[in-house]
């Protein structure tokens, strides 16, 4: 009898990780991205300024509201479209709460910087960041 009790333990013990888990991850999902107004040649049609371009792209991310446990790193990685239909990843970085702080130690919003080689010559694409 003792052996099935710690069978139903184990099982409520995996159920009850496996919520939290699912909970966690169900918060990861795409994240916005904010690019200042002042490069925007047209904020309306989102046309970027070609000479703020020169020297790259900065987007600002925004902090999240569901942070994970101590020492679990989480990546936001910015994704573009280059216009093939495929996602590229064009910046990326890891965030880790140090083991005894509640929080990360960067400042928010995020600043990265997508190289002026990994943006597009007179077309139009899409950008996101996903956090993983």
């Amino acid at each position: 009898m003792a052996s099935a009790n710690v069978k139903l333990k184990r099982r409520e013990a995996h159920s009850a990780y496996q919520k939290m888990r699912t909970e966690y991850r169900a918060g990861l999902a795409e994240k916005p991205i904010e690019i200042k107004p002042e490069d925007f040649a047209d904020v309306a049609t989102n046309l970027l300024k070609g000479p703020n371009l020169k020297t790259g792209l900065k987007v600002y991310i925004p902090k999240w509201d569901t942070l994970p446990p101590p020492n679990v790193p989480e990546t936001i990685e910015v994704l573009f479209d280059r216009g093939n239909g495929r996602f590229d990843v064009v910046a990326s970085h890891e965030f880790v709460v140090p083991a005894a702080g509640s929080d990360f130690p960067e400042a928010f919003p995020y600043v990265m910087l997508i190289n002026a080689s990994d943006l597009p010559q007179d077309a139009t694409r899409v950008m996101k960041s996903i956090l993983r």
